[in-house]
């Protein structure tokens, strides 16, 4: 495709965009407003202590869901754990594979976790958005849903 042919699409997708943006009925007597994504944030406070491991969980290991980044960074810090669901067969001892777990596990990882490893680029990032609520400290790539989601600093 040619760099026309992109604009063109890019134009269309953003033409559908408005159009179904405006399609929301403007309700403010009932305080009615589009939320794209969220979560319960009580749901996720905790008293749980962290127990020293950098986690990267995503649910597939294909895709923009590369735990590269995560190895790399492991290799680079042998002396930290990390935990990750998925992992490439040559990372170093220091990265651990849990794989998929359900929802309630998966919670408790987060949360006993010293630092959340946020290296997908997309769009928005429910798994960002759980770390913080859980107040986790969030380390991940400026762009995507991070530049949304996370202050620098």
């Amino acid at each position: 495709m040619n760099p026309l042919e992109e604009l063109d699409v890019t134009n269309k997708l953003l033409e559908e965009r408005n159009r179904l943006l405006n399609a929301i009925p403007e309700c403010p007597e009932h305080g009615a407003q589009c939320v794209p994504h969220g979560i319960e944030y009580l749901d996720w406070e905790h008293d749980e202590e962290h127990r020293g491991y950098v986690l990267w969980n995503k649910n597939r290991h294909m895709d923009v869901c590369s735990p590269k980044a995560v190895r790399e960074l492991a290799l680079l810090r042998p002396n930290i754990l990390f935990v990750s669901t998925f992992a490439p067969k040559d990372s170093p001892q220091n990265l651990k594979t849990i794989g998929l777990q359900p929802h309630d596990k998966m919670k408790t990882v987060i949360q006993r976790s010293m630092v959340y490893l946020s290296t997908t680029k997309e769009t928005f990032g429910i798994g960002t958005l759980e770390a913080m609520a859980a107040g986790i400290p969030v380390l991940g790539f400026a762009y995507g849903g991070n530049l949304d989601l996370v202050e620098h600093g």
